[in-house]
């Protein structure tokens, strides 16, 4: 693999692993896991901080309520989208100081998350409650409500650190419990 400098050259790569190893419509299937995690290892080691440009086009973030858990427009999360298929969504996330998503569940392929330009604050849960009837099989995306989960493990993601989950591993939040704005780069699989 040739380092992996920029969005668009880590964009390409996925776009072709993907197609080239017969992964199509099915990167909820675990083996392309390595593939996306060493691409995004190599992009991390060798990016050129394209990333900044790409966070700070001044019309390119979008606020999204989605996994917002505040009424203050202030305080929801702006969400820059890079690339969206039908295999991926990759997208750069403006977390401003003290912000927190909503609990959430994640494509049936998972997520990868890296904190670019300092750390966040994902906390794990089990869901105990199914009387929502919570649907995992599908790539719907879902709000959890705190009264159906328990929570299971807390911890700092580090600036630059590869992170992933999925709903097999559990549900989550993430917090951005600094005085800073953090930018955070997503790979959604479906």
């Amino acid at each position: 693999m040739n380092k992996l400098k920029t969005l668009k050259q880590l964009n390409r790569y996925l776009i072709h692993t993907i197609g080239a190893n017969n992964f199509k419509h099915q990167t909820s299937n675990k083996a392309v896991l390595p593939y996306v995690r060493d691409a995004l290892y190599n992009y991390n080691k060798n990016n050129n901080q394209d990333w900044i440009r790409e966070a700070f086009k001044s019309d390119s973030f979008y606020l999204d309520n989605f996994y917002n858990t505040s009424e203050d427009k202030h305080l929801q999360i702006n969400r820059h989208i890079i690339k969206s298929s039908k295999y991926y969504e990759m997208c750069l996330l403006n977390w401003k100081p003290f912000q927190k998503s909503s609990i959430h569940n994640h494509p049936k392929g998972g997520c990868f998350l890296i904190p670019m330009n300092g750390s966040l604050l994902e906390t794990q849960f089990d869901i105990i409650n199914m009387k929502n009837n919570y649907n995992f099989n599908t790539n719907q995306l879902f709000t959890i409500d705190p009264n159906d989960v328990i929570k299971k493990e807390e911890h700092i993601l580090p600036i630059t650190s590869i992170n992933y989950i999925d709903d097999n591993l559990g549900v989550h939040q993430v917090e951005n419990n600094t005085d800073k704005n953090v930018i955070s780069l997503h790979v959604y699989l479906f």
